[in-house]
């Protein structure tokens, strides 16, 4: 237990050391922040610092060590932690919506129809339970995650490949979920229809109908639209396929996006 809060004590000087450093590269209205995540470089921390203006919008980073740190090791720095925060970041800006949906929006339309044993609604029954068993594969990969990225670590190739991995998985449930909507829009609308002819409609919470209605009108341009996942494989393949299209988009768009203030480029010959 001492040895735990001693590396607790340490992390935090280390970041309050790197955030020091970093705001003698802020520019006015700017705030600093420090990722308590590091790399390994030669033996020496390294620590990514990023700058925000007033919409929290990132505009430039900085990568510094508690100690001397050299600027060569901290460029190399640069692309690992920026690779990693930055899929960090979007996995769960991209996710946290759907993992906060209430379990409401699938439970309450499938007890309302249970009871009611209404002819016409079957079709659109079992495609709400489908969409409701990929929610709960999302959600208990989302918790994963959270846990993951809420726990400061080494950054390391191990521990990328894992993000990854995570990253993979909460796309793939994503995108599936997209295509057998898709694929069976036309029984969302029909069922939509024999719930109103069965007055079941108007029994459902105001935000669960809007939640259908939005599915919808949603699907064609926002569900439907990522070609990078092919219906016929399997998985598991399909979490490979997806892992090697997520390494090619940030290896290079991480560290190419993102203005660096320490250390200065190096110029190429």
């Amino acid at each position: 237990m001492e040895n735990k809060l001693l590396n607790e004590v340490i992390t935090m000087t280390d970041v309050q050391i790197i955030e020091d450093k970093a705001k003698s590269y802020k520019k006015v209205l700017e705030k600093v922040t420090v990722y308590p995540n590091w790399t390994l470089i030669n033996g020496r921390k390294y620590y990514q610092a990023v700058y925000l203006n007033r919409k929290e919008e990132t505009k430039a980073a900085a990568v510094f060590s508690p100690d001397q740190e050299q600027p060569a090791e901290a460029q190399k720095a640069h692309e690992m932690l920026a690779e990693y925060h930055l899929l960090l970041r979007d996995t769960h800006k991209s996710g946290n919506a759907r993992y906060e949906q209430s379990p409401e929006m699938f439970t309450l339309p499938i007890q309302l129809m249970d009871k009611a044993q209404y002819p016409g609604l079957e079709a659109g029954r079992q495609l709400i339970a489908s969409l409701y068993d990929w929610q709960k594969q999302f959600v208990q990969h989302f918790q994963g995650f959270i846990i993951f990225a809420n726990n400061p670590r080494k950054v390391t190739e191990e521990e990328l490949n894992l993000l990854y991995e995570k990253a993979a998985h909460l796309s793939v449930i994503h995108l599936r979920t997209g295509k057998e909507l898709a694929g069976q829009i036309n029984v969302l609308e029909d069922w939509i229809r024999h719930m109103k002819k069965a007055g079941l409609w108007n029994r459902l919470p105001h935000e669960v109908k809007t939640f259908y209605q939005q599915l919808i009108k949603d699907q064609a341009t926002s569900m439907n639209t990522d070609h990078h996942l092919n219906a016929e494989d399997h998985y598991e393949k399909q979490v490979s396929d997806r892992i090697r299209f997520l390494r090619q988009k940030y290896s290079g768009e991480a560290t190419d996006s993102l203005a660096l203030r320490w250390p200065q480029p190096i110029p190429t010959a």
